[in-house]
């Protein structure tokens, strides 16, 4: 799944983490174990991503994508809302 990939790009790229962190990192904030196979299976598609962890993946991607398309600070968190509260 692309959103899976470019999470985990962004976790490992960004934060310099590995896969076993960024699960890690997911059931810290879910409250659900997750290891770093289940991310490889998310990716793949061999298992549906959970819509609370999508939630997450989003809420972490949108603002660097909208910043890196060079939208201001001011500008993303007002389309970040409204963005988030279409997917939502």
């Amino acid at each position: 799944m692309r959103l899976v990939s470019a999470w985990l790009d962004f976790r490992t790229i960004r934060h310099k983490e590995s896969r076993a962190a960024s699960a890690r990192y997911l059931s810290m904030r879910t409250g659900k174990a997750y290891t770093a196979s289940r991310l490889w299976e998310w990716e793949r598609g061999a298992r549906s991503t959970p819509e609370v962890v999508m939630k997450i993946m989003r809420e972490e991607l949108l603002p660097v994508l909208l910043d890196e398309a060079g939208i201001t600070e001011g500008k993303m968190r007002k389309k970040v809302a409204k963005v988030i509260e279409v997917l939502l």
